[in-house]
């Protein structure tokens, strides 16, 4: 009986010649791959744009009129004199009533602050004019009673300078509200006695440098005088 032979050289190559077979049976020839053709036939969608409509789009605005230089001219001459006979020389017929209305407005209005009489305002002809004519009488009121307001004090205040200056104390002018007539009766109190003594040293009493001064210069001229 022979033995089987386990040269290892035989071996090898047969392990080659098998591994040969297995690789060439699995590979597949390689094929050329073309890019896939783009159809012609295919119908190209098209979407037109319509234009957008906007309903509330606003209406174009009408251009001012523009008056000619002579109507503008009888229009502010008008208002000027306060006639509005003279805006029968306006020769646009709109404008020509425009401008009597403005007139009669302007008149209207003058009259109304001027007797501080509101009940005038309702002869304007708009609602806009005659409260502006009502506002205006309100300021106008209200100027009124702060001026006369302002006089009273003043008035008050002279009476009590007075009493002050009468009384020859010159540390009461400070009770006066208004700094102006806490400066005379300070001046009078000082010149009267300054001048009664004929001595001008006395003016150095006077509260401020402004005081002396006006003492000083006035106490001079009155004793000038009585040389």
């Amino acid at each position: 009986m022979k033995t089987k032979s386990n040269n290892p050289k035989s071996t090898l190559i047969l392990s080659s010649l098998l591994l040969t077979m297995v690789l060439l049976t699995s590979c597949k020839p390689f094929k050329k791959q073309t890019p896939e053709a783009v159809p012609t036939n295919t119908a190209k969608e098209t979407t037109e744009a319509k234009p957008s409509v906007d309903d509330t789009a606003a209406a174009p605005t009408a251009k001012p009129k523009i008056y000619s230089a002579s109507d503008q001219a009888a229009y502010a001459g008008a208002l000027e004199l306060k006639d509005a006979e003279f805006c029968n020389k306006v020769t646009d017929e709109s404008y020509q009533t425009e401008c009597k209305t403005a007139v009669a407005d302007r008149v209207t209005l003058e009259s109304a602050v001027s007797n501080s009489d509101s009940t005038d305002c309702a002869k304007l002809s708009s609602e806009d004019a005659k409260r502006a004519c009502e506002i205006n009488i309100e300021v106008d009121q209200e100027k009124a009673a702060k001026l006369k307001a302002e006089e009273e004090a003043k008035a008050a205040g002279n009476k009590l300078a007075q009493e002050i200056v009468d009384a020859k104390d010159i540390n009461r002018c400070k009770e006066l509200a208004i700094e102006s007539q806490q400066l005379d009766c300070e001046l009078m109190i000082l010149i009267n006695k300054a001048t009664a003594q004929q001595d001008v040293s006395i003016c150095q009493q006077g509260s401020t440098q402004e005081a002396r001064d006006i003492c000083k210069t006035s106490t001079q001229r009155a004793l000038s005088k009585l040389q």
